[in-house]
């Protein structure tokens, strides 16, 4: 999947949550999945499912059943790292300066979409995606 196709999801799920919708549709692919894992992992989404598009029986969708708390949601705020235009990539020994950040920051590794904590504990560097908080 091209990074802006992670953009592209990104931005579903923060303009999902700013007009307090409880489900978003999106394309399946790993990528997808791995985010998906992690956010539900981290305590930012309820659950989410695989299904098929009820238009066209060959394409997967994941309908994403997104968390409130208090008429609020619980993702405040996704920023995006990295852009199409602007690659932010780390080494390993560069990414405890992201250490900072409030939220979750994913990272885009050989070994897959990581956290910041988890890439940091398997000594791994990589693209930075986005942070969620």
């Amino acid at each position: 999947m091209s990074f802006l196709g992670i953009c592209n999801i990104v931005s579903s799920i923060k303009n999902a949550c700013m007009v307090m919708k409880n489900e978003v549709i999106l394309k399946d692919t790993k990528v997808i999945r791995d985010i998906l894992f992690i956010l539900k992992e981290e305590g930012y989404i309820k659950d989410y499912e695989r299904a098929l598009d009820d238009s066209n029986p060959n394409k997967k969708i994941i309908i994403v059943s997104l968390k409130y708390y208090n008429n609020r949601s619980v993702i405040t705020e996704i920023k995006m790292i990295s852009t199409p235009s602007r690659h932010v990539y780390s080494k390993f020994k560069d990414l405890f300066k992201y250490k900072k950040i409030m939220g979750v920051v994913l990272v885009s590794t050989n070994k897959g979409i990581k956290t910041l904590e988890k890439s940091i504990n398997m000594n791994l560097g990589g693209k930075l995606i986005c942070s969620i908080f």
